[in-house]
């Protein structure tokens, strides 16, 4: 999910934000899938 897309329900609401390649987004994003 984008992070622009978020609509926060709190003040202090936290979203995790992975920067980096395409490359390294997508093998961030597997490792957290299949954690």
């Amino acid at each position: 999910e984008r992070i622009l897309d978020l609509q926060p329900q709190q003040l202090h609401e936290r979203v995790s934000v992975i920067l980096g390649s395409k490359n390294e987004v997508e093998r961030v994003t597997r490792y957290h899938l299949e954690a």
